[in-house]
């Protein structure tokens, strides 16, 4: 999934007194972002051989099992 994030404003404020009147603290920010995300369609060439590993190793496993109980 890719965000991208395009410019932006971060501003502050102040807190504290000043002159004898009470200020607040003051924070706003405002950000443009593409909300559009995209996704991969197919798995990553990695992606496919772990998972056909995996598959291969748990029926490995199996076949193992299957021959020590006949034996």
């Amino acid at each position: 999934m890719t965000i991208s994030v395009n410019g932006g404003q971060f501003n502050e404020g102040f807190f504290g007194v000043h002159e004898g009147k009470r200020h607040g603290l003051k924070v706003s920010a405002t950000f443009d972002w593409d909300n559009d995300p995209t996704f991969a369609a197919v798995p990553e060439p990695a992606t496919w051989a772990l998972i056909i590993g995996g598959f291969g190793m748990a029926g490995a496993t199996l076949r193992r099992r299957r021959a020590l109980a006949l034996a």
